[in-house]
């Protein structure tokens, strides 16, 4: 049987202690809502029907009751590490059909990683 110096125990414990500090722990990305893409966007157009919007777009992520003539489309991203990314796109119907889109940048401030 053979006995481990004190320095090798020392060595490994300080390895160990040092391993736990490790700052560079993974953090998943946080993604929610709908990817609001650029191109279907460019092809909305004042006077398509409801359908038509969904059919490009998908489900908007908000539909209120209290609002009903209005389609939230949201999309946030957290990365792990990285600035977090918020883009809105509000789309206002009268009956059935777009009357106006808005889109708002995010306003405020966001927690960075």
């Amino acid at each position: 049987m053979k006995i481990v110096s004190p320095s090798t125990i020392a060595a490994v414990i300080l390895g160990l202690m040092l391993a736990g500090c490790e700052s560079w722990v993974h953090r998943i990305d946080v993604q929610q809502g709908n990817i609001i893409e650029e191109a279907a966007v460019e092809k909305l157009q004042v006077g398509m029907d409801k359908r038509q919007v969904r059919f490009l777009l998908g489900s908007p992520a908000i539909t209120d009751t209290f609002h009903a003539n209005r389609w939230d489309y949201v999309y946030y991203l957290k990365p792990g590490r990285g600035e977090t990314k918020l883009e809105s796109l509000s789309i206002y119907f009268t009956g059935d059909r777009v009357d106006r889109l808005e889109r708002r940048p995010f306003q405020g401030s966001t927690p960075k990683s």
